[in-house]
């Protein structure tokens, strides 16, 4: 049962993930840039610059990213700030853990074909463990979370800060916890990791809200970088 379920929760996020694959070719990213552009798709496919940008600095001007995350696409030419520098169209970035602070280890935006799908698929494993015989179901005004009995993972689903329509699901195993799909727009998710104290399985109730507050922390950091997504 247990390896079943791991399985499962495996094969559900590496569907998702490779779903992100950009049909734009990669290329070497500028040495310096304040903002990334995730660019703009037409209906056949075809990407343009000038989408949704994102912060690579904050306002003190400290650098956020983890640069050699950076997946650049071969867009040109580019939009430029304010000061004149390049705003390359990018498929990924990586946020400083340290930036982010709550307990993220690893904050990614990515683009996909279709938040909502990839969202779907992600809660596949959530949702199969609803329908195990011995799941316990704990509900709440603003989520759902599953156990077994057999197993040490705990899954929540909870309500999106952004204004979407994709499920947002949680998986968590011992003190790890991994958001695989949080939905901003119809095509950039962001997918994070974080490390928890808290004891999900003998208190689903505070293992929710701690998810909550997270996702909460995750949201209230992103909104000062970026006006597209409120």
């Amino acid at each position: 049962m247990k390896t079943r379920v791991a399985s499962l929760t495996q094969t559900a996020l590496a569907t998702t993930f490779a779903l992100t694959a950009s049909v734009v070719a990669a290329e070497s990213c500028p040495d310096f840039y304040r903002f990334v552009d995730f660019g703009l798709q037409d209906n056949d496919g075809i990407l343009y610059r000038g989408g949704p940008l994102l912060r690579a600095e904050n306002f003190a001007e400290d650098r956020l990213l983890l640069e050699e995350q950076t997946e650049c696409l071969s867009v040109w030419p580019t939009l430029t700030d304010g000061r004149g520098n390049p705003m390359p169209v990018v498929s990924t970035i990586a946020y400083d853990p340290a930036a982010v602070d709550a307990g993220i280890t690893e904050l990614k935006v990515r683009t996909v074909e279709g938040t909502t799908a990839a969202a779907t698929q992600s809660a596949t494993a959530y949702r199969r463990r609803l329908e195990e015989p011995d799941a316990t179901v704990t509900r709440g005004d603003t989520f759902v979370c599953v156990e077994t009995a057999q197993t040490q993972h705990f899954a929540c689903q909870l309500v999106s800060p952004y204004d979407t329509d994709a499920p947002l699901i949680v998986y968590c195993h011992n003190h790890s916890c991994q958001l695989p799909v949080l939905a901003m727009d119809d095509r950039i998710f962001m997918s994070a990791r974080w490390e928890t104290d808290v004891d999900y399985i003998n208190d689903p109730a505070a293992g929710a809200a701690s998810m909550s507050e997270i996702v909460q922390d995750i949201y209230d950091f992103m909104s000062p970088l970026s006006s597209s997504f409120q």
